[in-house]
Protein backbone atom coordinates (compact mmCIF):
# COMPACT_ATOMS: atom_id res chain seq x y z
CA UNK A 1 0.00 0.00 0.00
CA UNK A 2 1.48 3.35 -1.05
CA UNK A 3 1.53 6.44 1.17
CA UNK A 4 -1.37 7.92 -0.82
CA UNK A 5 -3.62 4.87 -0.26
CA UNK A 6 -3.21 4.45 3.48
CA UNK A 7 -6.24 4.93 5.74
CA UNK A 8 -6.50 8.11 7.78
CA UNK A 9 -5.58 7.38 11.38
CA UNK A 10 -5.19 10.74 13.11
CA UNK A 11 -7.32 11.70 16.08
CA UNK A 12 -8.17 15.08 17.56
CA UNK A 13 -5.78 14.45 20.45
CA UNK A 14 -2.90 13.68 18.06
CA UNK A 15 -3.21 17.13 16.41
CA UNK A 16 -2.39 19.10 19.56
CA UNK A 17 -4.25 21.94 21.20
CA UNK A 18 -6.27 24.11 18.75
CA UNK A 19 -4.54 27.34 17.73
CA UNK A 20 -7.55 28.85 15.94
CA UNK A 21 -11.25 28.20 15.82
CA UNK A 22 -13.56 29.46 13.05
CA UNK A 23 -17.22 29.38 12.16
CA UNK A 24 -18.93 30.77 9.05
CA UNK A 25 -20.08 34.36 9.40
CA UNK A 26 -23.65 34.68 10.58
CA UNK A 27 -24.28 37.37 7.94
CA UNK A 28 -23.53 34.90 5.12
CA UNK A 29 -25.72 32.26 6.71
CA UNK A 30 -28.68 34.62 7.19
CA UNK A 31 -28.28 35.91 3.61
CA UNK A 32 -28.28 32.32 2.32
CA UNK A 33 -31.46 31.50 4.24
CA UNK A 34 -33.16 34.63 2.90
CA UNK A 35 -32.18 33.71 -0.67
CA UNK A 36 -33.52 30.17 -0.12
CA UNK A 37 -36.86 31.53 1.11
CA UNK A 38 -37.07 33.97 -1.81
CA UNK A 39 -36.36 31.11 -4.23
CA UNK A 40 -39.18 29.03 -2.72
CA UNK A 41 -41.59 31.98 -2.85
CA UNK A 42 -40.59 32.83 -6.44
CA UNK A 43 -41.01 29.22 -7.52
CA UNK A 44 -44.40 29.10 -5.83
CA UNK A 45 -45.50 32.22 -7.68
CA UNK A 46 -44.36 30.73 -11.00
CA UNK A 47 -46.47 27.66 -10.29
CA UNK A 48 -49.47 29.68 -9.09
CA UNK A 49 -49.72 32.00 -12.13
CA UNK A 50 -50.75 29.26 -14.61
CA UNK A 51 -53.27 27.92 -12.10
CA UNK A 52 -54.79 31.40 -11.77
CA UNK A 53 -55.05 31.74 -15.55
CA UNK A 54 -56.53 28.26 -15.86
CA UNK A 55 -59.23 29.12 -13.34
CA UNK A 56 -59.81 32.53 -14.94
CA UNK A 57 -60.56 31.01 -18.34
CA UNK A 58 -62.45 28.00 -16.98
CA UNK A 59 -59.80 25.53 -18.15
CA UNK A 60 -60.05 26.55 -21.80
CA UNK A 61 -56.46 27.40 -22.69
CA UNK A 62 -54.97 27.06 -26.16
CA UNK A 63 -52.18 24.53 -26.62
CA UNK A 64 -49.84 27.29 -27.77
CA UNK A 65 -50.15 31.07 -27.92
CA UNK A 66 -47.39 33.63 -28.46
CA UNK A 67 -48.58 36.22 -25.91
CA UNK A 68 -51.22 34.83 -23.58
CA UNK A 69 -51.22 31.83 -21.29
CA UNK A 70 -51.29 28.46 -23.02
CA UNK A 71 -50.75 24.87 -21.97
CA UNK A 72 -47.15 25.02 -23.21
CA UNK A 73 -46.46 28.21 -21.26
CA UNK A 74 -48.20 26.81 -18.15
CA UNK A 75 -46.12 23.60 -18.30
CA UNK A 76 -42.88 25.57 -18.75
CA UNK A 77 -43.70 27.93 -15.87
CA UNK A 78 -44.64 25.07 -13.53
CA UNK A 79 -41.51 23.11 -14.42
CA UNK A 80 -39.30 26.15 -13.85
CA UNK A 81 -41.16 26.97 -10.62
CA UNK A 82 -40.73 23.45 -9.23
CA UNK A 83 -37.02 23.55 -10.13
CA UNK A 84 -36.58 26.85 -8.30
CA UNK A 85 -38.45 25.52 -5.25
CA UNK A 86 -36.24 22.40 -5.16
CA UNK A 87 -33.13 24.61 -5.49
CA UNK A 88 -34.35 26.75 -2.58
CA UNK A 89 -34.89 23.67 -0.41
CA UNK A 90 -31.42 22.34 -1.23
CA UNK A 91 -29.86 25.73 -0.45
CA UNK A 92 -31.82 25.96 2.82
CA UNK A 93 -30.59 22.52 3.93
CA UNK A 94 -26.97 23.32 3.02
CA UNK A 95 -27.00 26.66 4.84
CA UNK A 96 -28.85 25.22 7.84
CA UNK A 97 -26.21 22.50 8.21
CA UNK A 98 -23.49 25.18 8.27
CA UNK A 99 -24.86 26.52 11.58
CA UNK A 100 -23.26 23.46 13.22
CA UNK A 101 -19.94 23.85 11.32
CA UNK A 102 -16.81 24.73 13.29
CA UNK A 103 -13.17 24.43 12.15
CA UNK A 104 -10.19 24.00 14.47
CA UNK A 105 -6.61 24.55 13.24
CA UNK A 106 -3.97 22.75 15.34
CA UNK A 107 -0.16 22.44 15.20
CA UNK A 108 -0.30 19.02 13.48
CA UNK A 109 -3.44 19.45 11.33
CA UNK A 110 -7.03 20.58 11.46
CA UNK A 111 -10.44 19.14 12.14
CA UNK A 112 -13.98 20.29 11.68
CA UNK A 113 -17.33 19.46 13.20
CA UNK A 114 -20.43 19.36 11.04
CA UNK A 115 -23.84 17.89 11.99
CA UNK A 116 -22.43 16.05 14.99
CA UNK A 117 -19.60 14.45 12.99
CA UNK A 118 -15.91 15.27 13.51
CA UNK A 119 -13.52 14.92 10.56
CA UNK A 120 -9.75 15.02 11.22
CA UNK A 121 -7.04 16.02 8.69
CA UNK A 122 -3.45 15.60 9.87
CA UNK A 123 -0.87 17.62 7.92
CA UNK A 124 0.96 14.34 7.18
CA UNK A 125 -2.25 12.77 5.81
CA UNK A 126 -2.96 15.45 3.20
CA UNK A 127 -2.42 14.17 -0.32
CA UNK A 128 -3.52 17.20 -2.34
CA UNK A 129 -4.61 20.82 -2.00
CA UNK A 130 -6.13 22.54 -5.03
CA UNK A 131 -6.58 26.29 -5.05
CA UNK A 132 -8.97 27.91 -7.52
CA UNK A 133 -8.56 31.66 -8.02
CA UNK A 134 -11.43 33.59 -9.57
CA UNK A 135 -11.00 37.18 -10.79
CA UNK A 136 -14.28 39.02 -11.33
CA UNK A 137 -15.03 42.39 -12.91
CA UNK A 138 -18.27 44.30 -13.23
CA UNK A 139 -20.13 42.71 -16.17
CA UNK A 140 -21.81 45.96 -17.27
CA UNK A 141 -18.63 47.78 -18.28
CA UNK A 142 -17.39 47.14 -21.82
CA UNK A 143 -14.29 47.98 -23.85
CA UNK A 144 -11.24 49.80 -22.46
CA UNK A 145 -13.17 51.03 -19.41
CA UNK A 146 -13.44 47.40 -18.31
CA UNK A 147 -9.66 47.31 -17.71
CA UNK A 148 -9.91 50.34 -15.42
CA UNK A 149 -12.48 48.73 -13.12
CA UNK A 150 -11.14 46.98 -10.03
CA UNK A 151 -11.34 43.21 -9.90
CA UNK A 152 -12.58 41.10 -7.05
CA UNK A 153 -10.46 38.04 -6.37
CA UNK A 154 -11.85 35.05 -4.53
CA UNK A 155 -10.19 31.76 -3.69
CA UNK A 156 -11.67 28.32 -3.18
CA UNK A 157 -9.78 25.29 -1.87
CA UNK A 158 -10.18 21.53 -2.09
CA UNK A 159 -8.19 19.47 0.42
CA UNK A 160 -7.87 15.71 -0.18
CA UNK A 161 -6.80 13.35 2.59
CA UNK A 162 -4.80 10.16 1.93
CA UNK A 163 -7.96 8.02 2.06
CA UNK A 164 -9.79 10.25 -0.46
CA UNK A 165 -11.91 12.23 2.04
CA UNK A 166 -12.32 15.83 0.81
CA UNK A 167 -12.84 19.17 2.51
CA UNK A 168 -13.85 22.20 0.42
CA UNK A 169 -13.78 25.75 1.72
CA UNK A 170 -13.86 29.34 0.54
CA UNK A 171 -14.65 32.82 1.88
CA UNK A 172 -18.28 31.88 2.43
CA UNK A 173 -17.40 28.86 4.55
CA UNK A 174 -14.63 30.51 6.59
CA UNK A 175 -14.44 34.20 7.44
CA UNK A 176 -10.62 34.15 7.54
CA UNK A 177 -9.54 31.71 4.84
CA UNK A 178 -5.84 32.53 5.34
CA UNK A 179 -5.79 30.84 8.78
CA UNK A 180 -6.16 27.49 7.03
CA UNK A 181 -4.85 28.34 3.54
CA UNK A 182 -1.49 29.48 4.95
CA UNK A 183 -0.53 26.15 6.55
CA UNK A 184 -1.91 24.27 3.52
CA UNK A 185 0.32 26.20 1.08
CA UNK A 186 3.03 23.53 1.14
CA UNK A 187 0.55 20.85 -0.03
CA UNK A 188 -0.87 22.67 -3.08
CA UNK A 189 -0.90 20.86 -6.40
CA UNK A 190 2.42 21.25 -8.12
CA UNK A 191 4.45 22.23 -5.06
CA UNK A 192 6.83 19.91 -3.33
Amino acid sequence: MSADDRPASRTIASLGKPLYQQKPTIANQIAGLIIAVLMAIGGGVLCWLPVREYRKFGGRLPVFHERDMSWVTAAAMCTLGIGIIVGGIILWRRIWSMFSFCLFVCPDGFYYKLKGETIVFGWDEIRLVEETVLHERLPLVKGAARRLMPTKTSRAYRVVRCDGKEFNFDGDTLSRVSLLAGPLARYRAGSS
